[in-house]
């Protein structure tokens, strides 16, 4: 697993510091602008490039990441891996908030129940993925702001 680590240059550190995984099946194109957004966002990323090697991460170190994003390939269905991946880390009993980027689905998806992924199409990632991360991290920016 690779780990990249930000540099912030910007105002906006809402992840200051927190380990985020990101599993990147495929294109490596989303992947990378979903890892530019999050080190962007003040976050350390830690690549994986098998699904079930980035699963076992999560499962074995679930205090150690605070946001664990899928980025689906295209070819795939990605609803469908997404939510199968999402099975299994709750499964496991592993709560980490999640983002699934990827083929299958038409438009974002924020859903109140925190277990719940937040989902996003891979043609929307530039302008949907921010609002995706602080709606995914909502607890923990509150208790930032507290």
């Amino acid at each position: 697993m690779q780990t990249i680590r930000a540099q912030l240059f910007s105002a906006e550190p809402v992840l200051c510091g927190l380990r985020v995984l990101l599993i990147a099946t495929g294109d490596p194109r989303p992947a990378q602008r979903a890892a530019d957004a999050v080190l962007s966002m003040g976050g350390d990323v830690e690549l994986a490039t098998e699904l079930f090697t980035g699963l076992d991460a999560v499962i074995d170190d679930p205090g150690g990441y605070g946001l664990f994003v899928l980025v689906c390939d295209e070819t795939d269905d990605g609803l469908w891996a997404g939510a199968r991946a999402m099975s299994l880390l709750r499964g496991a009993g592993c709560r980490v908030p999640a983002i699934v980027i990827g083929a299958g689905s038409e438009a974002p998806t924020f859903p109140e129940d925190r277990a719940g992924a937040v989902t996003l199409p891979v043609n929307s990632l530039e302008k949907s993925l921010r609002p995706a991360i602080r709606h995914a991290l909502r607890d923990r920016i509150l208790w930032r702001a507290a």
